[in-house]
């Protein structure tokens, strides 16, 4: 299934995403559902929403960035898609289409940006 996504999408995944999918195809987050890894293929998946932000998002939102060396695997609780960089695999980044010409920097490692936002999730819950 991760070479056929591959095959798909003309990528190869970075090796922490890889291991990722080795392990599972999709985790949602306990607490509120979030959907921190997306499945492989299907409706809200790694590789449409990745051909997604490939082909069709500057028509969505004005100015979106140029996503085409990131394959999108995710999302975060606050509804942002989370992304690994393909030439440069410690970067994830978030991007919502309200951010338009702009994406920050969620961390270096996946599974860093999922316990931040865990953190912050349990946060919110607590108030």
């Amino acid at each position: 299934m991760i070479e056929a996504a591959e095959s798909a999408l003309a990528v190869t995944f970075p090796n922490e995403l890889r291991a990722i999918y080795e392990e599972c195809s999709g985790l949602r987050e306990a607490l509120g559902g979030t959907s921190y890894v997306w499945p492989l293929f299907g409706e809200t998946s790694l590789v449409r929403m990745t051909k997604l932000f490939h082909e069709e998002i500057r028509n969505i939102a004005r100015n979106a960035p140029d996503f085409s060396a990131y394959v999108f695997f995710g999302s975060s609780s606050a509804d942002e898609n989370w992304a690994i960089g393909l030439n440069e695999p410690h970067q994830i980044i978030r991007y919502h289409h309200h951010m338009e010409g702009e994406y920050e920097i969620a961390g270096d490692r996946i599974h860093d940006v999922f316990a931040a936002d865990q953190r912050t999730l349990k946060d919110l819950d607590a108030r």
